[in-house]
């Protein structure tokens, strides 16, 4: 039963079962509402009061939920939810035959014997048993259960109180079933169970439903202000949610200095579509990387990453690139972008472009040479457009006169 108090870090959604009138984190319904109830198994703890669940309100009954059935329980169980039960001895509705503890999942013998002596209580459950003097049964599970730990004992060490634990490695599934108190109510030892276990801290009284509509002279108005604090925090919140956004929106085209694949060739794209031109995605794997149009004409992309210098396999390969444009009687730039030993820091990058890549690049279609173009020069043109320093057409007008050479833009 260790860490529940701190269950997953986060406030536990608990629900009561049979008893109401518990703090306002808690979700609580009478037995008569019990087509009401959610799915348990959606829990992170059930307490069930079974001293409120009497032969004349079980015969009351219409129909007990599939999600409060022993399936959604053990669900609960599996999961790492926990479970209290205040618990009395079997009884059955005449009517409908339905059991008062046909949600449970493991089979619990309450043997009828009386008695005053409390003894080796579990350190966890003292003061909830502070309030048990004299009790009526006994409990055993009705087939071995791994698991499971005597939480209080009687003279003759039977057990008063029972904890079934999950035995699946990592998992902390808990069931309790506990005797009735005799020395305050139910409501009050389930109270006692919300602060040992969850730190849930209870008044001295807690209000009852009817009083809440005697409203005190300045109530509503500060209820007001509340609301209205609560609705500027919903505000500043979505404030936040959309400058994250836009954040994430503006730091991805760092990914031009350092990713690869298709991530790379997303992002090349998305920049020349920022900068301001017409960009045409690619229409076959393993073909053009897309196209871009501008006002100083159409260019083919053979987007890469290398852990070295440009070779010249990626001008060869533009070269069929724009020799597929011309067989289509289309006239395009071939524009090679290249994130050049990708996997180094920049100041540790060496030359992108060797001779014989430039020599080519100029030569392969005489008239019109390729671009080289790193992704560094194109990430600084993008933050120096960003700035205000540099226009659309200055950076296409110097991508679409490259001869050959590094494409310089900055």
């Amino acid at each position: 039963m260790t860490e529940m108090q701190n269950q997953n870090k986060r406030t536990p959604k608990i629900l009561v079962v049979g008893s109401k009138g518990h703090p306002r984190e808690v979700k609580c319904y009478n037995w008569t509402e019990i087509e009401k109830i959610p799915n348990v198994a959606d829990q992170d703890v059930v307490i069930i009061d079974m001293t409120t669940l009497s032969q004349d309100t079980l015969e009351e009954i219409v129909g007990i939920p599939s999600h409060f059935m022993s399936d959604y329980f053990l669900e609960l169980f599996n999961s790492d939810g926990k479970v209290f039960v205040i618990a009395t001895p079997p009884i059955k509705a005449t009517k409908s035959g339905i059991d008062n503890y046909c949600w449970n999942p493991f089979k619990i013998d309450f043997v009828k014997e009386g008695g005053d002596t409390v003894e080796n209580v579990s350190p966890r459950f003292q003061r909830y048993f502070n309030n048990v003097k004299n009790w009526q049964f006994t409990m055993n599970p009705t087939s071995p259960t791994p698991g499971t730990i005597a939480l209080a004992q009687n003279r003759y060490r039977k057990a008063l109180g029972i904890l079934i634990k999950s035995r699946t490695k990592g998992m902390n599934g808990a069931f309790c079933f506990l005797p009735s108190p005799t020395e305050i109510s139910s409501k009050s030892a389930i109270d006692i169970l919300l602060e040992d276990f969850f730190d849930i801290r209870i008044s001295e009284a807690t209000e009852p439903d009817w009083v809440k509509d005697m409203k005190v002279p300045g109530e509503s108005e500060i209820e007001g202000r509340v609301s209205k604090g609560i609705e500027r925090i919903k505000e500043e919140k979505n404030k936040i949610e959309k400058a994250k956004r836009e954040l994430r929106d503006i730091t991805k085209f760092r990914k031009l200095l350092y990713t690869e694949g298709g991530e790379l060739e997303h992002i090349v794209r998305e920049t020349f579509r920022e900068l301001g031109a017409t960009v045409i995605e690619p229409k076959e794997k393993n073909k053009e990387d897309g196209w871009i149009e501008t006002k100083f004409g159409k260019g083919v992309l053979e987007i890469k990453k290398s852990n070295k210098s440009a070779s010249r396999k990626h001008t060869r390969q533009l070269d069929d690139w724009v020799g597929n444009c011309i067989a289509n009687d289309e006239e395009c730039k071939g524009i090679l972008v290249i994130n050049h030993y990708g996997d180094n820091s920049l100041k540790d990058r060496e030359n992108p472009f060797p001779d014989d890549v430039k020599k080519h690049a100029e030569k392969a279609r005489p008239g019109n040479p390729f671009c080289l173009l790193t992704t560094i020069e194109l990430f600084n043109a993008f933050c120096a457009f960003k700035k205000g320093e540099i226009s659309s057409d200055e950076i296409f007008k110097k991508i679409f006169d490259a001869n050959g050479e590094e494409c310089k833009i900055i």
